[in-house]
């Protein structure tokens, strides 16, 4: 993950702001964020103290039922269809915002590259047009750090934790040491848990299924299918 993450800042270095960060003042410094590493299209409006103060997802579930996942150019095109709208909408739905974003992030990696493209073009612009500096966000670090935001404050997460993250492309049990250390302690030796499922799931026809968990939990105990 480290290597993977020094690969992908690379080429965002130049646009990087070298102003001083406003966040070494007292109050809270507010980001706006883009996402379009996969199929959904994301923008939202979040503070460092822990507000989710606007958040659009535009989901590409039609297609995704259609091609029976992800088609990597469809999912571009539609990506760039969607996040036109997004990062407007995300900010007319509370435009007294506007003036107080602090900086932009977007997703850089991994993901599906063309799709990356999207929401990393968006934020470029959306930067240079607001004059606001910009952040490259590792996507599973994202996710790992994710119980910081969402967590209610009892239950916040001490460092270090072990964090599971299980999504389409990544099966990973992490031990994360601080908000930029971690340490893969395990993953899948072939396939990620969620592209496995993706791939199985035209075989077992889940969606005609009330507990498509329970049928997928239930055959992988009996080894009734075999892919």
């Amino acid at each position: 993950m480290e290597d993977a993450r020094r690969l992908l800042s690379r080429p965002l270095r130049p646009f990087i702001s070298t102003r001083s960060p406003r966040h070494r003042s007292s109050r809270a410094f507010t980001v706006l964020a883009l996402e379009s590493s996969a199929d959904d299209s994301c923008a939202a409006v979040v503070t460092s103290n822990r507000n989710i103060l606007s958040n659009v997802v535009v989901s590409q579930q039609a297609f995704v039922e259609q091609y029976g996942g992800i088609h990597p150019f469809i999912a571009l095109h539609a990506h760039q269809r969607n996040m036109a709208s997004s990062s407007p909408n995300v900010l007319s739905s509370a435009p007294e915002l506007t003036p107080h974003v602090d900086g932009i992030a977007f997703t850089r990696g991994p993901g599906i590259p063309g799709c990356l493209s999207v929401c990393g073009n968006a934020a470029r612009t959306l930067a240079a047009a607001l004059n606001k500096p910009l952040v490259g966000v590792h996507h599973m670090q994202a996710h790992a750090l994710t119980p910081l935001l969402t967590s209610p404050p009892s239950e916040l997460p001490q460092f270090p934790f072990l964090t599971l993250l299980v999504s389409g492309g990544h099966t990973l049990l992490l031990l994360a040491s601080s908000r930029t250390s971690f340490r893969i302690l395990a993953t899948t030796l072939d396939e990620s848990i969620g592209n496995a499922y993706d791939k199985s799931r035209p075989k077992w026809s889940l969606e005609e299924l009330e507990e498509p968990e329970r049928e997928v939990d239930v055959s992988s105990e009996a080894g009734l299918h075999t892919l």
